[in-house]
């Protein structure tokens, strides 16, 4: 469990960070929050945050679209378990998922709330060429408008959004409705395919 401040680098695989605990995955959090969007990851372990309160990967002070993370995330079938409580919009284990984004194989738990918009369980925003692929999510997620198990809101960017083969099962529950078990919201050219939620769905009209 994490201590709630510690971070730790974790080693390479040529390109790929592998990250053991979530020492780690907090250092691979702050890295891509200075600006290097572009590290990729692979889990080695399931990752619990010992319900310490989580900043999202990609939770950057610039909200142009050209922002947010764009590497490969491999949860290569771990879990990680979250505890986000946050006040502002675009909130997830990814704040953000830009162009060549690429998040996958990776199960989402704990609770995941925000107050205001664009709440997911792997990532609050999508925009541009985005692949999320294999995951699954058990958390409860709570938000605004635009609240989904897997993303919360796709924006009108250039490029595809794409979710395959994703689950939801955790409850997914909105105050402005757009809400839905794999998608909240999605704007612009988007694919979902091979994707179920089993989850409770609360003011629902998004995405199954």
């Amino acid at each position: 469990d994490w201590d709630g401040s510690t971070t730790v680098e974790p080693q390479k695989d040529g390109e790929t960070y592998l990250i053991s605990n979530s020492y780690e995955l907090a250092w691979f959090r702050d890295e891509v929050n200075k600006g290097n969007y572009t590290l990729n990851a692979r889990l080695t372990e399931n990752i619990n945050l010992g319900g310490h309160p989580w900043t999202a990967i990609s939770k950057l002070t610039d909200t142009s679209a050209k922002t947010g993370y764009k590497g490969t995330f491999d949860g290569n079938g771990h879990t990680v378990t979250l505890d986000i409580t946050a006040s502002t919009a675009n909130v997830g284990l990814f704040s953000k998922l830009a162009g060549g984004a690429v998040v996958k194989n990776v199960i989402t738990a704990g609770s995941i709330s925000g107050k205001v918009n664009n709440v997911g369980g792997i990532a609050g925003t999508a925009d541009g060429n985005v692949t999320i692929e294999n995951c699954n999510n058990t958390a409860s997620i709570k938000g605004g408008k635009g609240a989904g198990g897997i993303l919360g809101y796709s924006e009108p960017g250039s490029g595809f959004v794409t979710i395959s083969s994703c689950a939801n099962m955790g409850s997914v529950s909105g105050t402005r409705k757009q809400v839905g078990g794999i998608a909240g919201n999605v704007v612009g050219t988007h694919i979902i395919r091979n994707c179920y939620n089993q989850g409770d769905i609360s003011d629902g009209a998004g995405i199954l």
